[in-house]
């Protein structure tokens, strides 16, 4: 199974999700990918097929309420570190393979599963405002995996973007 660019599979002996990287070295799927594939393979609708009308990712959930919703300021320490490292952030989703897509100072349509992507649009700070990340997700991911586990995708996607931006030498 693809997710994130990386072919997994679960280890017939050990029952541990493994990725193999490009050398062909296998590696264990984190928390993240682990939950997140377990909830394509396990919740997945049949038929289900992504609308490609994107919409901010926490107005998925059905139910919200006040002012706040699910994942409110768990970006906050990533805004800042890709504020620092624009240009490295920038290169980091090209690498994960980032096709041009979305709006903000950087932005890249990311491939998350099958034919399932979701937007990553950041803005950089400035005088007036602090930095901005955002993740537009397709409107039918919920017929891909719960509510929730978006966040773990998004969890997974972000590990994948810092371990690269790390790879490329960039101090995260």
């Amino acid at each position: 199974l693809e997710f994130l660019g990386r072919d997994y599979r679960v280890n017939r002996h050990s029952g541990v999700m493994e990725w193999k990287d490009k050398e062909g070295t296998l590696h264990e799927g984190d928390f993240n990918d682990v939950m997140t594939i377990l909830d394509i393979l396990c919740y997945s609708k049949e038929g289900a097929a992504p609308a490609g009308e994107y919409q901010v990712m926490h107005s998925l959930a059905t139910l919200q309420g006040g002012t706040t919703f699910a994942g409110e300021g768990s970006f906050t320490r990533h805004e800042k570190l890709f504020d620092e490292h624009t240009e490295a952030f920038k290169q980091a989703l090209e690498k994960i393979g980032g096709i041009p897509g979305g709006k903000g100072d950087v932005s890249r349509k990311i491939r998350i599963f099958k034919d399932l992507w979701v937007i990553v649009e950041f803005w950089r700070s400035d005088e007036d405002f602090l930095a901005s990340l955002e993740f537009m997700a397709d409107k039918k991911t919920l017929d891909y995996m719960h509510y929730e586990t978006v966040w773990y995708m998004v969890g997974a996607l972000i590990a994948q973007i810092r371990e690269q931006m790390e790879k490329d030498g960039c101090s995260v």
